[in-house]
């Protein structure tokens, strides 16, 4: 499923302005295209790069949080909460120990 999201979407996030700038052009000379309609296609065109890129980020991360968990692997907000705990037992016990030294 990884492989296949990633090859669909390697094609549209490799697309750059230079590239949609070529594409354009050869549009208008087909007619497909005025050269009004040029800035917006190739605006429209980034935009959709720009999702595409956050989709495939998002979907990637979520397949490795996947993987991390069948894994049995810390991620690293579970490790910040374990920090966070350890942080607090450990002054819980201070504050017992000087509670302690004071009777």
């Amino acid at each position: 499923m990884l492989k296949e999201m990633f090859l669909a979407g390697l094609g549209a996030v490799s697309l750059t302005k230079d590239k949609l700038e070529e594409i354009a052009q050869e549009l208008i000379k087909r007619g497909e295209l005025t050269a009004e309609e040029k800035n917006n296609f190739i605006n429209n065109a980034l935009s959709s790069v720009n999702k595409q890129k956050q989709i495939i980020k998002d979907k990637a991360y979520e397949n490795f949080q996947q993987l991390a968990k069948e894994a049995n692997l810390v991620t690293r907000d579970e490790y910040n909460l374990l920090l966070e705990r350890v942080a607090e037992l450990e002054s819980k016990i201070n504050q017992s120990n000087i509670d302690n030294q004071n009777l």
